[in-house]
């Protein structure tokens, strides 16, 4: 039988995949698993997966890259952080302020917490959602 998700710990999970539109659901089920997991319910569900989407499609911009996503999912406790992280080896879109309105206009109301920045000229987007 498995573990209590309530009384666990901290596990994380890692997954790079091509910066390219296809591999964006990859990202997206995994964050739905994870948030399974951990007890969330269809509807929180459904905003992660939609929240991670809305990263994926600002971390690719309009042109994906050659280079590569890596998105990390941190489980602790009933709680979950989604960070991602674009090297599409294009323009960074954090620097597009139309995208970046974008994201947050839809991402605001999908999680609890969520911050974008650029780290060595890549792009990082942080989601939070705290447990049901």
């Amino acid at each position: 039988m498995g573990e209590d998700p309530t009384t666990a710990t901290t596990d994380t999970v890692q997954l790079v995949v091509p910066a390219l539109p296809q591999y964006a659901r990859v990202a997206r089920v995994t964050g739905a698993i994870a948030a399974r997991r951990l007890g969330f319910s269809y509807r929180r569900r459904a905003d992660l997966r939609l929240a991670i989407d809305e990263t994926m499609i600002l971390l690719l911009g309009e042109e994906p890259g050659t280079g590569t996503l890596r998105i990390e999912y941190v489980l602790s406790g009933q709680d979950i952080a989604v960070e991602a992280t674009g090297d599409a080896g294009g323009p960074r879109p954090a620097d597009d302020p139309d995208a970046v309105a974008r994201f947050e206009r839809i991402v605001d109301d999908l999680v609890d917490g969520h911050e974008i920045e650029v780290v060595d000229d890549r792009t990082r987007v942080v989601l939070r959602m705290d447990g049901d």
